[in-house]
C-alpha cells in the first residue's frame, strides 16, 4: 500500500497531514500492510480538512477525508472525525487507528 497526502498546501495543513501520516506509517508496520512507494496495488489518498490544536485541557480536533484505490480504482471513502483533550500527538494516532480500522473492514466503532 502506499500512502498519497493531498492536504493543501497550507503550513498548519501540512503539518497536521505529516504527522497523520507518521501515525499511519507506525499503524501500519505493526500489521499486515506493507508501505511501499513502487508499484503498489493499493494507494490510500487522505487530505486533513479541518485541524483545530488545542491548548492544555482543550479540545484538539482532526477531520480527514480518505479514500483507497487498487490500482486506480476507488474501492471505499470515508471521513475520520477525531478529538482529544490533552496531548496532541494521541490525536493523529486516534485518527490512524480509525482508519486502520476501515482498512481491515472493522465496523466495530
Amino acid at each position: 500500500i502506499a500512502l498519497k497526502d493531498l492536504t493543501a498546501r497550507d503550513y498548519g495543513m501540512m503539518d497536521a497531514g505529516s504527522q497523520l501520516e507518521d501515525a499511519l506509517e507506525n499503524k501500519m508496520a505493526r500489521s499486515v500492510f506493507i508501505v511501499t512507494r513502487e508499484n503498489p496495488k493499493y494507494v490510500l489518498k487522505y487530505k486533513v480538512l479541518n485541524y483545530r490544536k488545542g491548548r492544555a485541557l482543550s479540545k484538539s480536533t482532526l477531520e480527514v477525508k480518505a479514500a483507497l484505490y487498487d490500482e486506480g480504482d476507488m474501492v471505499g471513502a470515508w471521513t475520520v472525525d477525531a478529538w482529544v483533550r490533552g496531548v496532541k500527538a494521541r490525536l493523529f494516532q486516534k485518527a490512524a487507528d480509525e482508519i486502520m480500522r476501515q482498512l481491515r473492514g472493522d465496523d466495530d466503532f
